[in-house]
């Protein structure tokens, strides 16, 4: 197994130094992600956003945090469902205001400034759908037809409450056949995660779910009719001690601390080192950073190996070569994943200097993998949550050095320039980066 793993990635190491490549493009998949300004004199208290497709606002985004006045909350859409969303909020005083037709992936905010705020009409309306579109005049009775229908389609919104991730998703139809493929294909469904579910008209609408969890637990749901459930919520019983999800990280001192991120451990009560056979290696948290989402922990008494940093002056440049190294969230123990990679923009989507953006690739939710240029030197890391078969973003170095210093973790770092052996094995997988399992 081990000269296998070697020899690809000697193979993609020989591929990333071949010589000048194409130029990849940047505008292939849309991003819809948008921030949400509060420059009303009421904090925003409920936030609804939905495809104009879409007959229901679902779910509040907020889950009962809030948008002050004067400040902002981001709007993470679910892809694959168009850049045009109508969005809905809901005030502190009482008053609500919607935007129609907003065409997100153009923008990058949306300004709420209580300009259009009303009350409701009538007790409770805030939890009502309003029609999508005006009314058209009614015709005569005589004149009146019923355009055909289209058949129902088992369309919903799986939606997951957590704890525990979902690791698979399975649906049978009521009327007969198996349980087919995994819907969720190689990728998981985080805590606080959401998953389009799109199923065959020509199957009808009632359906057997079966939901498998992280560490084990399955449930299973019985001639559901997905045709009427615009929204279906999961969630998990996980017995404490037991595998709810799991991450990468990687050593950055010589004295055992791990960097990850932050949403990967937030709803961990403690996080370990995955080992074969089921063994785990604990870890203390030192500090977290929500913001740029990183947080570091520390394995006591070790004396570690460390991935060295890329020195601060020499920032990422488009079109740069990477290699992204970490364990998938569906990952077998011991099959790290080395993906070549590109910069594809030095700042985040929203110009952001924490963050910037590379080529997505092959790999499912690499969240907490360090990313290294073609030196072997780490030059961020992997950090969006819905990072799969589109750009992904990454924290900077910079972030990253600031985060550790600030800590009393002083990084080793290196210069661009300075001559270094081709990277190997060793500088890139196991046993400097670690597969990671958070805890219930």
């Amino acid at each position: 197994m081990r000269l296998r793993l070697c020899l690809v990635i000697l193979a993609a190491l020989a591929a990333m130094f071949a010589g000048p490549r194409t130029a990849v493009s940047q505008t292939a998949t849309v991003n819809p992600d948008v921030y949400v300004a509060n420059q009303y004199t009421s904090a925003i208290t409920r936030l609804f956003a939905s495809p104009v497709s879409d007959d229901n606002w679902g779910q509040d985004r907020l889950n009962g945090s809030s948008i002050r006045p004067g400040a902002r909350g981001e709007l993470r859409p679910e892809r694959g469902r168009g850049c045009m969303w109508d969005i809905r909020v809901i005030y502190q005083n009482g008053r609500e205001e919607e935007k129609r037709r907003v065409e997100l992936c153009s923008i990058a905010e949306v300004v709420f400034n209580g300009e259009n705020a009303r009350m409701p009409q009538q007790q409770g309306q805030q939890n009502q759908t309003p029609p999508r579109a005006p009314q058209q005049p009614q015709t005569p009775p005589q004149q009146q037809q019923t355009p055909p229908q289209p058949p129902r389609s088992a369309d919903t919104m799986i939606i997951n409450q957590g704890p525990a991730t979902v690791v698979g998703l399975f649906a049978q139809a009521v009327s007969g056949g198996d349980w087919g493929q995994d819907r969720l294909g190689n990728g998981t469904l985080r805590a606080a995660g959401r998953f389009h579910l799109r199923l065959a008209a020509d199957q009808g609408c009632s359906f057997n779910l079966r939901i498998q969890f992280a560490g084990g637990a399955v449930d299973n749901r019985n001639n559901v009719d997905l045709c009427a459930t615009p929204e279906l919520l999961l969630s998990a019983r996980s017995q404490p001690g037991q595998a709810i999800a799991s991450g990468t990280g990687f050593y950055v001192s010589r004295t055992g601390h791990v960097l990850t991120t932050f949403h990967t451990v937030r709803n961990c009560s403690a996080v370990s080192v995955a080992r074969q056979g089921g063994q785990r290696i604990a870890m203390v948290r030192v500090a977290d950073d929500a913001e740029n989402d990183l947080a570091l922990y520390r394995i006591p008494d070790l004396v570690s190996p460390v991935a060295p940093f890329r020195a601060a002056q020499a920032p990422v440049r488009p079109g740069e070569r990477l290699v992204v190294v970490g364990y998938p969230a569906r990952r077998m123990l011991g099959q790290v994943t080395v993906v070549e990679s590109s910069v594809t923009a030095a700042t985040g989507a929203r110009g952001e200097a924490t963050r910037f953006q590379f080529q997505g690739g092959p790999v499912e939710e690499p969240w907490g993998a360090p990313i290294y240029d073609q030196n072997g030197l780490v030059v961020g890391i992997a950090n969006d949550p819905q990072f799969m078969g589109r750009a992904g973003t990454a924290v900077s170095r910079e972030a990253i050095q600031r985060f550790l210093k600030a800590h009393n973790v002083e990084a080793i770092e290196v210069a661009a320039g300075e001559t270094r052996r081709v990277p190997s094995m060793q500088d890139y997988a196991f046993p400097v980066v670690l597969p990671l399992d958070c805890i219930n």
